[in-house]
Order: structure tokens, then C-alpha cells, then sequence
């Protein structure tokens, strides 16, 4: 259950602008640092791990997630052991994540110590804390921010310890995709998400604009890409 709870089909998100920092690293420096780019990825991947077992502790605790919501199943549900599971599974993957971070900052300095303590800050509070932001209408601001730019300049810059002002507009397409799957999710869980007073972007505009969002938002990645 808390292999399932960590969301493991989620987790290409946060891998591909790795890899696509990587690629255009390469194409800069024409080498890679291995030991960098795999601690990079293990750093991301419990960030990201670490964020989605915030999302199922504190959405059960508020109420959010009940038995009509449509997404995944949410683990904290089955009882006090594994709500203290998952508690306790979040503090030790934002640790480690920590730990490798540290490695990471001692090789990209100040702007890595900058990005990394940003990511923790913002992995927790998106749902947890008491100020939860993905319920004020910034999830799909911050999945654009920390799964594009972020992630793709905090890797390049690992890789080539200075940062091609290219890199921060390609670092845009990846973020505007993720923003895009978030806003799907969010129209998917806009009459649950209102009825818990949890406020969205779908929830603000209503459904039928809502569906356009997703919409503008892979075009406008198109368009990067192209």
C-alpha cells in the first residue's frame, strides 16, 4: 500500500525535465557527470515521492479526499497505522533528499542551495502546513515551476556550472506540460474540490472554461518546442 501511496505512475513528471536538462547539458559540454546526474535523479525522485505522500496525508485530514473522489486511492484512509506510515515516510524521503542535496550544493553552490531549499519549502506546503497553496489555485503554477524551470536549470547548472540563456526558455516546455496535467486532475476533482471548499483554477472558472486550459496549455508547450 504505501509503494501504491507514493504514486509511482506520477513519477515520469518529475524525471523528464532531468533528462532533458541532461540532454541539453550534453549538448553544451559534450560529457556528462555520471555520479551527478544519478544523484540528481535520486534527489527528485524522493522530492517528488516525498510531496505525494504529503498530498495523501493532509488531503485525507482535511477532508478533501472522500469516497466520492474520482482520482487514485488514498492510502491514509485505511486507518491511524498507516496515516503514521505515510507520516513518517515523507520526513524520512524529504531527508534523504536533504542529505543528497547537500552533495548536490557542495558541487553547484549557492544557486543549488537556493533551488533545492525552495523545492522542500514548497514539496510540503503545496498540501501540508496550514496554508496549504494547492488549495488558494497554485497547482498548476508551481507543477510549471518546479517541474520545468527549476528542474531543468538546477540540472544543467549541476552539469555545466554555468547556465546558456537558452536553456531558460527550453526550460519552459516542460513545466507548461506538467502545469497541463495538473489542470487535468483539477477538472477532474472540481465538484469535490468545491464541495471542500478547496479552491482551484477548474474550481474558479467553472467546468466548461475549465476544459480549455489543458487545451492552451500543450499548445503552448507545442509552440516551445517547435
Amino acid at each position: 500500500m504505501l509503494f501504491l501511496s507514493a504514486r509511482p505512475k506520477t513519477l515520469l513528471v518529475g524525471i523528464a525535465p532531468i533528462i532533458l536538462g541532461i540532454g541539453l547539458a550534453v549538448s553544451y559540454n559534450h560529457k556528462l557527470n555520471t555520479p551527478v546526474f544519478l544523484l540528481t535523479i535520486a534527489c527528485t525522485i524522493l522530492m517528488q515521492i516525498g510531496t505525494n505522500l504529503v498530498n495523501d496525508f493532509y488531503d485525507f485530514k482535511r477532508g478533501v479526499d472522500n469516497k466520492d473522489r474520482l482520482g487514485p486511492k488514498r492510502f491514509s484512509a485505511q486507518g491511524l497505522q498507516m496515516q503514521k506510515l505515510i507520516h513518517v515516510s515523507f520526513i524520512l524521503c524529504f531527508g534523504l533528499a536533504l542529505l543528497i542535496g547537500i552533495i548536490l550544493i557542495l558541487k553547484g553552490g549557492l544557486l543549488i542551495a537556493t533551488l533545492g531549499l525552495l523545492s522542500i519549502f514548497f514539496a510540503y506546503t503545496y498540501t501540508g502546513g496550514p496554508i496549504p497553496l494547492s488549495h488558494y489555485g497554485l497547482g498548476e503554477l508551481l507543477a510549471f515551476t518546479f517541474f520545468g524551470p527549476i528542474a531543468v536549470i538546477g540540472t544543467v547548472y549541476l552539469q555545466l556550472s554555468y547556465l546558456p540563456i537558452e536553456v531558460v526558455i527550453q526550460s519552459i516546455a516542460p513545466g507548461l506540460l506538467s502545469a497541463a496535467l495538473m489542470s487535468v486532475n483539477n477538472l477532474r476533482d472540481r465538484e469535490t474540490d468545491q464541495e471542500n471548499k478547496k479552491i482551484t483554477i477548474a474550481v474558479i472558472v467553472g467546468k466548461k472554461n475549465a476544459k480549455y486550459l489543458p487545451i492552451f496549455l500543450v499548445n503552448a508547450h507545442l509552440l516551445i518546442c517547435c
